[in-house]
């Protein structure tokens, strides 16, 4: 398996399970990176509607099919807004180049200033 992932089509977990795992249904999966996007709210109303949260569910479908959404609230620039906050966990490193690209893409649908992205490397598992 590459060292990093080209497309999303490549998400697939690593599955460290063996032998009798199967037959007990107990799997393993080895996640070695968790990617952390922060999103905040519409410009104007520093709010989030149905119609803006559609936006990140689609976009995160097409893009992370497997991931965590959170709403909740953050400051921007002293201000409390609104805010989403998107987990993805993956067993190999995104190419930094398509990450940046599909973010990029979210951020001019969304019409924001920004979008943090943080990546951190663990040895977290799903048992």
């Amino acid at each position: 398996m590459s060292s990093k992932l080209e497309q999303p089509a490549d998400l697939v977990f690593r599955k460290l399970s063996e032998g009798d795992a199967f037959r007990n249904r107990a799997e393993l999966y080895a996640f070695n990176f968790r990617y952390e996007l922060h999103i905040g709210a519409d410009n104007h109303t520093h709010h989030i509607d149905d119609n803006y949260l559609n936006e990140i569910v689609s976009w995160s479908k097409g893009t992370f099919p497997n991931c965590h959404i959170q709403q909740g609230k953050g400051l921007f620039r002293g201000t409390l807004e609104d805010s989403v906050h998107l987990t993805v966990f993956s067993g190999d490193e995104f190419d930094t180049n398509w990450l940046q690209s599909k973010v990029r893409i979210l951020k001019r649908k969304l019409d924001q200033e920004g979008i943090l992205v943080t990546k951190s490397s663990s040895q977290t598992m799903e048992i």
